[in-house]
């Protein structure tokens, strides 16, 4: 990932960036692309969202998607 990363700052070179432009975009490609905060085990003790917020109606995927299909 390291030269994915170095091509992505390096596309974005066209103007001259500064440091803390350079490490902002560094976040946001480990953040968007990599996935670096969703990336985790949530463990034996995890709550299903649904159960934390009962009165939230939530819809599944597959139901969402049905209005396109």
């Amino acid at each position: 990932m390291p030269n994915q990363l170095a091509c992505f700052v390096s596309m974005n070179k066209n103007e001259e960036q500064d440091y803390a432009e350079q490490v902002g975009l560094t976040h946001y490609y480990h953040v968007c692309y990599e996935g670096c905060l969703t990336n985790f085990e949530i463990g034996d003790e995890g709550e299903e969202a649904s159960e934390l917020y009962p009165e939230v109606k939530y819809t599944t995927v597959e139901k969402y998607m049905k209005r396109y299909l």
